[in-house]
């Protein structure tokens, strides 16, 4: 730094002119990396885009996680060496140890860093443990915060909700994450019905008019099975799907529109409408063993 005011003294430019000149120069170089980084990260998505669906989509996601990281993580650090080198500019100290010595900018520059490094250990943290990866269909808590990752920067979150809407969130405020596996939220309608061809009709004419798509029902109604119980008493079973911030549809506008199109006195119980997983069920089995096994000792 030294030597480039220097050449400007030399050039006949005062140091009042001669130090903005470097710290706008310093912050343009900076900006000039930030651009060259989103550049390349957007061409690396851009090739990933092309991809076939047929290819490996879970290695597809980690590599723009980490596209997303490192355009961020090199944009973060190109502005922190122009900040650094723009203070030294500025108050003519002749290296970084001569002003981390001064205690009271240590000190403000401490308190103003202090959120921003939590940010930065919690995001990576995040990403060595792969909380999630671009891509992914998350809920954040506490916040309540559902949608698909866009992007992944040590120092922040960004979800697309199913409004189109672009959520950024502080990596220091993700308490806790919810991964939806099957890109939605998975639910089991259960009826008990006095006729079971009559309940298997029932819910095949409610999934032609069910709403199906990427932001609503992801999969459509679909039959389990049917279950003779006692008699004239059947249990009727359907599977559906639907998109992360749509649970409403199938827990209110479901059953609702079972209950309005079944016959008089068809339905006896329900409809119930469930939240449902089969790697959940089978944890669950399994921990039912284990605890079993356990009582037999």
């Amino acid at each position: 730094m030294q030597s480039l005011l220097e050449l400007f003294r030399d050039a006949g430019l005062p140091d009042a002119a001669a130090k903005p000149l470097v710290v706008i120069g310093l912050f343009a170089a900076a900006g000039v990396v930030a651009r060259v980084a989103r550049l390349l990260a957007r061409w690396v998505e851009s090739r990933a885009a092309a991809v076939s669906l047929d290819s490996p989509l879970i290695a597809l996601a980690r590599r723009e996680t980490a596209v997303s990281l490192i355009y961020s993580s090199v944009a973060i650090l190109g502005y922190l060496v122009a900040v650094s080198l723009s203070l030294v500019a500025v108050t003519g100290a002749r290296g970084l140890s001569t002003l981390a010595g001064a205690s009271f900018v240590a000190v403000i520059v401490g308190f103003a860093a202090q959120r921003f490094l939590i940010d930065l250990i919690a995001g990576f943290l995040m990403f060595v443990e792969g909380w999630y990866t671009v891509g992914s269909t998350i809920v954040i808590e506490p916040l309540d915060l559902e949608g698909v990752v866009e992007e992944v920067s040590l120092r922040a979150t960004t979800l697309r909700d199913v409004g189109g809407q672009l959520i950024r969130v502080h990596n220091s405020q993700v308490l806790a994450v919810r991964v939806l596996p099957d890109g939605g939220h998975r639910f089991e309608l259960e009826l008990l019905a006095q006729d079971g061809e009559a309940g298997e009709r029932l819910l095949e004419e409610v999934a032609h008019v069910l709403p199906v798509g990427p932001t609503a029902f992801t999969r459509p109604l679909t039959l389990r099975r049917t279950q003779p119980l006692d008699g004239d008493l059947y249990r009727v079973t359907a599977d559906a799907t639907v998109a992360a911030g749509r649970s409403w549809l199938a827990q209110d506008l479901l059953p609702t529109l079972v209950k309005e199109r079944a016959d008089d006195d068809l339905i006896v119980h329900g409809p119930v409408v469930l939240p449902s997983d089969e790697q959940a069920a089978t944890r669950f089995a399994r921990a039912e063993r284990l605890l079993e096994a356990r009582r037999r000792r």
